[in-house]
């Protein structure tokens, strides 16, 4: 077998990438031995056509391109001829070879010698497509003609862009520079909204727990639907209705049958026209579990308009009011039978806006001042109408109420009218709290009590006439019981010398018992004379003491005093006092019982306290024990004497001191008296 058919060499051939012939090498023909698989993209199907044949036969199908022909037979004979490798310059085949056209070739022809003989046995045929190499070439050049030209635009576009950097140069800096600001004012932004979204979160949150926490009914509906947005749960509870079934519905569907302060038709005017609609205390009727449920509310639709004042929906407010309108409803009444009885009481009334300090009186108060009931009258024409000696006392009074919130409680005349005659009035009052916006006020009543004050100052009249007159035999009497007693300690007559002290000691007793009379008529005739003096408490309250031990010597005598204290005040209307307090904590004490005489300080005022151990007193006697004749009655106080002046005597006497008397007592373990005076 020939070497060309051999496998290995046939595959090795047949992979080289250019189309090859290997030629028996002889001058008078060319005998085709040997083909490889790239020849058939200039031979095709006609490949076969090629193998054994001498060249000059070769079909023109298996070789089509006539140049291409002649062109090989040349090389050929050249390489012969030469014995070296050949190569011709490139050619363009115009000829289509597999489906291209102008293809680019160059033959080559390497000749095969004998090792033996040096003979050329064999020339290899190559045929080189170099239309890619040729077609590089031509871009190369192209490339670098463009090359230069975009060299030379390049450097005048350099030269530009030299130019045009110093100007950017400049531009960046400035830039730079405005960087900086824009930062700066990028952060102060961010900042800004940073700081605003937080308030506006936190308005909103602030909104939601406000609207949700509201006590009163909110409602808010959307669009020209009126679609319910929101909804608290008070107006919920008037509504008697739960949220998820209306939330995101038409009021009309929610509500089609409600009346017409809440009907759609009125809140659609609402919507359309853009004004606020208020209407009070309107009834309402909501489903509950316990049936129907009336109640009465104020009611707000206001409108909600954008930026633009364009109305986007609105808001509902029902304050519900039933509690208030009942209370009212009730007050009402109340007001309607108290002056049923103020009118059967023939009482007066008045109202004082402390701020503004106008009056407003009734028509029963207007005629016991004299005025026209239908008329008006002010605090200055009342004041005008009172007695010229009481005015500065009941306007002290007044005034001291309205600072302590105390009660008010005075008798005063007012000034006689045309005929001489003098009218007594009652008064009452207490300052009470403003409400509802409202100023504090001082307001009360007036009674007319001439009638009884005239009594009682004829009788008044006749205690002081009566005293002055039993004074003038009580003080002989007191003369000759005081011979006789020094007679009968003379003659040594024991029975007459004890009847006598017994004597002297009741007419001691008639005379303090008219000297409180005495007493009393000038506190009602506003002439009790006071000599205020400094003086020792402990020595008061011990000479207090012993005066008490002298006639009750059966009972246990204690004196606590915080320190060695000093008061400015009427020394002997104090001893008073403290007389007519121990006096009755013997009255009404068993016998061999304690009192205990106390002194504290207290802030401004020095605190006096007389504790007993006796029967006490109850709790709803407490508050008239210091009146004019008041008398517990009882089975332990019937037999104790007593006109019922001494305690009130007591109170007037520390009331001209301006302090306070009050007691603290429990039934069957005793009372305690304190008085205070100012401090000096």
């Amino acid at each position: 077998m020939h070497h060309f058919e051999d496998p290995l060499f046939r595959t090795i051939f047949n992979q080289l990438p250019q189309p090859r012939l290997i030629i028996k090498a002889s001058s008078a023909s060319f005998t085709i031995v040997c083909t490889n698989h790239a020849w058939q993209e200039i031979a095709g199907d006609h490949i076969n056509q090629l193998y054994g044949k001498e060249f000059r036969d070769v079909s023109e199908k298996a070789i089509v391109d006539a140049q291409l022909r002649h062109l090989i037979e040349g090389l050929l004979r050249e390489g012969i001829q030469l014995r070296e490798n050949i190569k011709f310059p490139e050619i363009l085949l115009s000829h289509q070879f597999d489906n291209s056209y102008a293809k680019w070739v160059q033959l080559e022809c390497t000749p095969i010698t004998n090792d033996s003989s040096q003979q050329i046995t064999y020339l290899i045929f190559t045929l080189h497509d170099i239309t890619e190499e040729l077609n590089n070439k031509k871009k190369l050049i192209l490339s670098r003609q463009n090359e230069a030209e975009l060299l030379k635009e390049q450097q005048l576009l350099n030269e530009e862009l030299a130019a045009t950097n110093k100007e950017l140069g400049q531009t960046n800096k400035a830039l730079m520079q405005s960087q900086v600001s824009l930062s700066q004012i990028n952060r102060e932004l961010e900042d800004r909204i940073e700081e605003r979204t937080r308030k506006l979160q936190f308005s909103e949150s602030r909104f939601r727990s406000l609207f949700e926490q509201a006590p009163v009914g909110m409602c808010f509906l959307t669009g020209e639907a009126l679609i319910i947005e929101l909804a608290n749960q008070p107006i919920l509870e008037i509504w008697g209705c739960q949220a998820d079934h209306i939330i995101g519905i038409s009021y009309q569907t929610v509500f089609p049958h409600l009346s017409d302060e809440f009907s759609y038709a009125t809140l659609k005017e609402v919507y359309d026209r853009g004004e606020t609609y208020t209407s009070n205390e309107i009834i309402t009727h909501s489903a509950t579990t316990a049936g129907s449920h009336k109640a009465y509310v104020n009611a707000i639709f206001h409108p909600l308009k954008d930026a633009n004042g364009k109305v986007t929906g609105l808001m509902i407010i029902l304050a519900e009011i039933t509690d208030w309108v009942i209370a009212r409803q009730k007050a009402e009444g109340i007001q309607d039978q108290l002056n049923l009885a103020l009118e059967s009481a023939e009482l007066g009334t008045w109202y004082l806006d402390l701020e503004t300090r106008q009056m407003i009186s009734s028509g029963r108060l207007k005629e016991m001042f004299g005025y026209d009931p239908a008329g008006e009258m002010s605090m200055e024409q009342c004041v005008a109408r009172m007695d010229e000696s009481y005015r500065s006392a009941v306007l002290a009074a007044i005034e001291q109420a309205i600072k302590d919130s105390g009660r008010y409680e005075i008798e005063y005349p007012l000034s006689p009218d045309l005929e001489g005659r003098q009218r007594w009035i009652r008064a009452t009052g207490k300052r009470f709290s403003g409400r509802d916006g409202k100023p504090d006020h001082f307001s009360g009543t007036a009674l007319d009590i001439t009638g009884g004050k005239l009594e009682e100052i004829r009788k008044n009249d006749f205690i002081a006439i009566a005293s002055h007159e039993l004074k003038t035999p009580l003080t002989s009497l007191k003369g000759y019981l005081q011979l006789m007693e020094s007679k009968a300690l003379l003659l040594e007559i024991p029975f007459f010398t004890k009847a006598v002290s017994r004597s002297l000691a009741q007419i001691d007793k008639m005379h303090k018992m008219i000297g409180s009379f005495l007493d009393m008529t000038r506190i009602e005739a506003r002439s009790l004379p006071l000599n205020f003096q400094t003086f020792n408490i402990s020595e008061l309250l011990q000479e207090m003491a012993e005066e008490i031990k002298m006639l009750a010597p059966e009972f246990e005598i204690s004196i606590n005093v915080d320190q060695w204290r000093t008061v400015h005040a009427d020394r002997d209307k104090i001893a008073q006092v403290l007389s007519n307090l121990l006096n009755n904590a013997v009255k009404y004490s068993g016998h061999g019982k304690k009192i205990h005489i106390g002194c504290s300080i207290k802030l401004q005022d020095t605190i006096f306290s007389i504790r007993d151990e006796g029967i006490g007193i109850k709790a709803h006697e407490i508050a008239r024990l210091f009146e004019r004749y008041y008398r517990i009655e009882n089975k332990h106080t019937n037999m104790v004497s007593g006109f019922g002046i001494g305690l009130y005597l007591c109170a007037e006497i520390v009331r001209l001191h301006h302090g306070r008397i009050w007691v603290k007592s429990k039934l069957e373990e005793g009372s305690t008296f304190y008085f205070s005076l100012p401090r000096v």
